[in-house]
């Protein structure tokens, strides 16, 4: 049974923004507890300044945990995963990539993140079960890179039609995932 969920935000993004306050209020009305540290972005986007904010807010996962990332944040969750001693239930992950995207500002803020390559086997063995979103019409994340992601993690994407970025920005809609909170009820 899942009994926290771990939100990781993107870069420039708040803990509070999208769909992160809907998806909150509707896990915690189900029982189970969120956590939606806010990172330093831009200003001092760093590993070791994300890292500061985990262990000082989140410590250590357990099987009964889940991640969820947005856009640059499963960049560092995957990073968690390479750190991980023991399995997680499960890690959602949304719009990821591993590469730049095309935007040099944004690219050079997330090349800290993403940056040297990843231990796909540790990642494999300690991330529990793989969800990857993608859209269509992404303007930041081209669709083969979340492609590659999900061939990396050996699992199916799952494409959201039209959701852009999954951010209010890129469709104002965005203000719920159904989907995601299906997948996570399903565990």
């Amino acid at each position: 049974m899942v009994k926290r969920a771990v939100l990781v935000h993107g870069t420039k993004g708040k803990r509070d923004g999208n769909w992160f306050p809907w998806l909150s209020k509707s896990l915690e009305d189900s029982g189970l507890q969120m956590l939606r540290p806010q990172f330093p972005t831009p200003e001092n986007q760093t590993i070791e300044g994300y890292f500061k904010v985990w262990n000082k807010e989140i410590g250590s996962l357990t099987s009964d945990d889940i991640l969820i990332g947005h856009s640059s944040g499963p960049n560092f969750i995957l990073r968690v995963l390479e750190r991980q001693e023991t399995p997680i239930k499960a890690t959602f992950l949304v719009a990821p990539f591993v590469r730049e995207n095309g935007d040099t500002e944004i690219d050079n803020l997330n090349r800290n993140l993403w940056g040297g390559g990843y231990d796909w086997e540790k990642i494999k063995k300690f991330g529990g079960q793989f969800f990857v979103y993608a859209s269509d019409n992404d303007p930041y994340v081209p669709l083969k890179n979340s492609q590659e992601v999900a061939g990396l993690l050996g699992v199916k994407l799952t494409l959201v039609s039209g959701a852009g970025h999954f951010n209010l920005s890129s469709n104002p809609q965005n203000r719920e995932f159904s989907k995601l909170l299906q997948d996570i009820r399903s565990l």
